[in-house]
């Protein structure tokens, strides 16, 4: 197969076939060439390349030393073609980078060791956001007006999370208006309803063509990454107030980056397409998160029996085993043992009942296993309980209490 680089990347000229041996630098210079420039316009390929480039595993031959000259057919110069930095350069040529990503050099490379720790501090709002973007760039013009949730178009989806994420915004850098605005790029006020702002902006943007809602979303959600980093380097306020929700900074964007998969499995779902689950330190930080804000609802629903505990095992990549007690929600982390959930800055601490260790004796207890991708899903309110396989065991009534309350927690 050859490539010709001033071909449109329609799907009979995509170069997938050949990405093997391109990330393996078993191309000549003057095919990787024509590939990297393919790359750079080319969607659905460049995905595939920089994809492929991880999972290559450094040369056999890093270890104990370079083989002889490499042939007229190969080029493992560091940084030639079939690098990643070549992959990402020619995927950065058509997408820009995740929000939060720090920029190409401003990090010392990646070195072979243990996966990075998932939890609460995974970062996952910007890839997330770069996940609605690859999509949304693959939309059709007749894609942006069909309904996707809530009553609202894609395109008006699309503005949903532009206009929550400037609530976000503004309790963090206090931008926020002090009265009500007509300005399409305004913030609005931290405590402003989200539907409520939803709604100005939608009738303060509609002169907007699509792509300028995609790059408007696009940019506030590289900002409100940037506005909860900086708040957490200077050691900004532990909580703050959008949308009628206080908690953490860390959380917010957490919950954000929630509500950006939903609404962006919504979007495929309109278009007729499919899209990935996010990572598994990203399923993580959501599913803990979702527990934390459950776990309150949860005790009080279950409490007028006496006190409960509930162990909950989520299965897949990303998964883990919480325990949900009167004390909060606490999670096994291999060696640790059972420790506190949270977004907590430093090391997670061991905690107990206020009144002192429950017995055995003196609570009810349960246990419920369930896959973390439709666990979220059903706390994104877009899974039914019965849908949801589980496996129960104990008093099957927490288990069902704290499944009903999942979708509890999803807006609009």
């Amino acid at each position: 197969m050859t490539v010709d680089p001033t071909a449109a990347p329609t799907p009979e000229h995509c170069v997938t076939a050949l990405l093997d041996a391109y990330v393996l630098g078993e191309r000549t210079s003057a095919a990787a060439d024509a590939i990297e420039t393919h790359l750079g316009r080319c969607v659905s390929c460049s995905v595939d390349a920089a994809q492929l480039a991880l999972t290559v595993p450094p040369p056999a031959w890093s270890t104990v030393g370079p083989p002889a000259a490499p042939t007229a057919d190969m080029d493992l110069a560091p940084g030639g073609p079939g690098s990643l930095d070549a992959v990402l350069a020619a995927a950065l040529a058509v997408r820009p980078a995740a929000p939060g990503t720090p920029a190409t050099g401003s990090t010392a490379p990646a070195q072979a060791g243990p996966a990075r720790p998932r939890g609460p501090r995974t970062p996952t709002h910007g890839s997330r956001a770069a996940a609605l973007d690859r999509l949304l760039v693959e939309l059709a013009p007749a894609h942006w007006g069909r309904l996707a949730a809530a009553g609202w178009s894609v395109r008006e989806l699309v503005l949903h999370l532009y206009a929550v994420d400037g609530l976000l915004l503004a309790a963090l850098d206090g931008a926020g208006s002090d009265a009500d605005s007509d300005a399409p790029g305004d913030l609005g006020r931290p405590d402003e309803d989200p539907v409520a702002r939803t709604e100005a902006v939608l009738a303060a943007t509609r002169e907007w063509s699509v792509e300028q809602v995609r790059l408007r979303w696009f940019e506030r959600a590289g900002l409100v990454c940037a506005a909860v980093a900086d708040a957490t380097r200077a050691s900004g306020p532990s909580v703050v107030t959008a949308g009628g929700w206080t908690t953490t900074p860390a959380d917010h964007l957490a919950a954000r980056a929630f509500e950006t998969w939903i609404h962006t499995r919504d979007i495929a779902a309109a278009a007729g397409l499919a899209v990935p689950d996010p990572g598994e330190g990203e399923l993580h930080t959501m599913a803990d998160l979702a527990l934390r804000l459950l776990v309150d609802p949860w005790t009080a629903a279950v409490e007028t029996a006496g006190p409960a505990a509930l162990t909950v095992t989520l299965t897949g990549p990303g998964g883990g085993t919480w325990s949900l007690d009167p004390s909060g929600v606490h999670e096994w982390q291999g060696d640790a043992g059972l420790v506190e959930s949270g977004p907590a800055a430093g090391p997670a601490r061991m905690t107990g009942p206020a009144s002192g260790p429950l017995t055995a004796s003196a609570i009810t207890v349960g246990a419920v296993t369930v896959g973390i991708v439709p666990f979220c899903l059903l706390a994104g309110d877009r899974a039914t309980v019965d849908a949801v396989a589980t496996r129960m065991e104990g008093d099957e009534r927490l288990a069902v209490e704290l499944l009903t309350l999942a979708p509890s927690l999803a807006g609009p």
